[in-house]
């Protein structure tokens, strides 16, 4: 399944055909453990209207984590009306960091509905890290992520173990 699911991703159609996102899979469950602890900003209403907490996110506790970073596509297939190409670093990266959140989106809403419809649980996940914070760095160091890629969305899916007692 876990194939079929890369397949899925790294084939979702996306604006001009670009490639928006780089595709990280960690199946190792030691890995996505150690990963768990950097997931802060899961908020949690403890108290209402009192306390809050912030919890690790656990959508990244899942069988397999899929996690997509936002990147430039290496190839500029955006023309404007004017002929000339898009400026992928200046003035239209907001569009072009717009067309790839599009892009993680579709690519990501596939999988999971694949996965849902194969009786798995899924669930989305932004919490990489707050910017700037030594966090994306250990995220980044222990998948190997460039340092102009975006950490941006991740999916875990796996089983859910109900207990009876």
């Amino acid at each position: 399944h876990i194939d079929h699911w890369i397949y899925i991703a790294t084939h979702a159609p996306s604006k001009q055909d670009q490639s928006y996102f780089n595709l990280y899979v960690i199946k190792d469950k030691q890995k996505i453990d150690y990963l768990l602890n950097y997931t802060c900003g899961h908020t949690l209403q403890i108290v209402p209207g009192l306390l809050k907490g912030i919890a690790r996110n656990p959508q990244m506790g899942a069988n397999v984590y899929f996690l997509v970073t936002l990147k430039t596509p290496p190839v500029n297939r955006q023309i404007h009306h004017t002929g000339l190409a898009y400026d992928q670093t200046g003035k239209d990266l907001p569009e072009v960091t717009m067309n790839g959140h599009v892009a993680i989106g579709i690519a990501l809403g596939l999988v999971a509905q694949s996965a849902a419809s194969l009786g798995y649980k899924t669930g989305f996940n932004v919490c990489h890290g707050q910017k700037n914070s030594t966090e994306i760095e250990i995220w980044k160091s222990e998948l190997g992520i460039s340092e102009d890629e975006k950490l941006t969305l991740g999916l875990g899916i796996g089983y859910l173990s109900l207990i009876h007692i």
